[in-house]
């Protein structure tokens, strides 16, 4: 054919479909046609010279090569079967996808995960790490998974772990060994109770010295000690290498009591152990009591004789107590509190005390109290003291005919007639008492204070014998020297 020359040509299956339709096709501004089963393409207007691949050439000896590529050489490449690449019909290539089964079993060297069975990767992953070989066994439909692996999974995580409670004894009655039925409420009082709210499964197994069957009943309680169901348990061991048995805990149960018997045999030991979460808060308890109720712990509001939580009052500050950073303390009383009587709730404090003691004193006085300033401790305006020392010095009013008083140093007291008068005097300081001798005279007891045997009196002046209808004012000072003035 003239002007055209022959020619292998790569061609897609469209290409050839459309070449072999048609006769001919222009494919990169070359015409080819298909004549006799062979191509023939239309002469380029220069010869190819070279063949490169990376701007490396790969002509050798007049053939050009395309090398296979590897990790450091481009070049050409073909799909691996079951390598996770996959071809469609127009040779088009796409990634594939790991099944389902391939995800459970582990197989599938080189097909990828993606997002749609995430969720299966993740499960089946850990329930392989945790040594679990019934997953990857089991039919179970996608997003359903044996308990077995979901077990082995939370062991595995730390999220729960089987726990000893101990061992049992023969004799703990109260409850049927045949099919866990409540006998009596009241064996043992609660002392063979265990605590099983926190455990999912309850294993029991005998000792390994047993070798004869057992018949184990259980009796779940609620939290009050409620008797809910019983179940019951069998332990058929025949050698010295025992292997436990397992048994699911009522969702709403607390507690539970466990007994057993052995046929016609001796009772032996046999342990306990609970597979749940481990350092799980089992009960909420205020001052002892529970406040957990379906799940839910609602601490009560405190009140008078309930124990609860609290807070302030909104006049914090003014009720005398105070809180910082969740610390609760005393809001003590300042000194301009006392000076003018304010905020009733502030207590006083060692702190302050003498200025308490000042301020009481002056406002019991009368004085003027707003107008002072905060004094230095033991310094005070005089005018404060000086209503002070009068209120102080003002005479106490003694009443009654038969009077007895313990005098204080700088204090007058005035009697009317008194027909006997009991005087207790103090070791220092001064004492003014008067009072009237009626028609019959007074009978006068004088105390004097410890280490003095009496009272020595100026004038010779004699208690024990008083006139009748006579007034006296006697002056005792420092509890040992007396004075004594009397007028008819």
């Amino acid at each position: 054919m003239p002007n055209y020359q022959k020619r292998i040509v790569y061609l897609s299956n469209e290409q050839r479909q459309e070449l072999f339709t048609n006769g001919s096709i222009t494919v990169g501004g070359q015409t080819i046609i298909y004549s006799d089963n062979d191509m023939y393409v239309t002469p380029q207007d220069e010869p190819v010279t070279d063949v490169q691949v990376n701007n490396q050439s790969i002509v050798q000896n007049g053939v050009a090569n395309v090398p296979k590529a590897s990790t450091s050489e481009f070049g050409a490449t073909c799909i691996m079967p079951s390598g996770g690449i996959n071809l469609n019909s127009e040779s088009k290539i796409y990634i594939g996808s790991a099944s389902e089964a391939q995800i459970k079993s582990g197989t599938g060297t080189y097909w990828p995960i993606t997002s749609p069975r995430q969720h299966l990767s993740v499960f089946y992953g850990l329930a392989k790490a945790a040594g679990d070989s019934t997953q990857s066994q089991s039919s179970n439909p996608v997003g359903t998974y044996t308990d077995d692996a979901k077990e082995a999974i939370k062991s595995m995580l730390g999220i729960m772990e089987w726990i000893s409670l101990g061992w049992r004894k023969a004799g703990e009655s109260g409850i049927s060994f045949s099919d866990g039925t409540e006998v009596s409420s009241n064996a043992f009082a609660n002392t063979n109770y265990i605590l099983v709210a926190p455990y999912r499964k309850i294993r029991y197994m005998q000792a390994a010295t047993t070798m004869t069957a057992m018949t184990i009943g259980m009796a779940f309680y609620d939290k009050d000690y409620a008797y809910l169901s019983g179940k019951k348990g069998l332990a058929n061991q025949s050698t010295n290498d025992p292997q436990p048995d397992e048994i699911d805990v009522p969702d709403n149960a607390v507690y539970a009591r466990f007994t057993y018997r052995k046929d016609t045999q001796t009772y032996a030991d046999f342990s306990i152990s609970g597979y749940g979460y481990p350092c799980t808060v089992q009960d909420v308890q205020v001052n002892g009591t529970s406040i957990l109720s379906d799940g839910v712990a609602a601490i009560p509001l405190g009140s008078y004789g309930t124990y609860g939580v609290m807070k302030l009052h909104s006049n914090v500050g003014n009720d005398g107590l105070k809180i910082d950073n969740g610390n609760l303390a005393i809001y003590a009383a300042f000194g301009t509190d006392m000076k003018q009587g304010r905020q009733t709730g502030r207590p006083i404090t060692p702190f302050t005390q003498d200025s308490a003691t000042f301020y009481g004193l002056a406002k019991a006085s009368g004085a003027d109290m707003k107008d002072i300033s905060n004094p230095t401790v033991g310094v005070y305006p005089e005018a404060q003291k000086s209503a002070i020392s009068q209120m102080l010095s003002a005479p106490v009013t003694v009443s009654g005919t038969t009077p007895s008083i313990t005098a204080m140093a700088g204090v007058r007291y005035i009697c009317g007639e008194v027909s006997t008068l009991d005087i207790t005097v103090p070791e220092s300081g001064d004492v003014e008492i008067i009072f009237d001798s009626g028609s019959t005279a007074t009978v006068l007891t004088i105390t004097p204070p410890t280490g003095v045997t009496a009272v020595k009196w100026a004038n010779g002046f004699d208690p024990t014998s008083l006139d009748a209808n006579t007034r006296y004012d006697i002056i005792i000072t420092d509890g040992e020297w007396g004075l004594a003035a009397s007028w008819a």
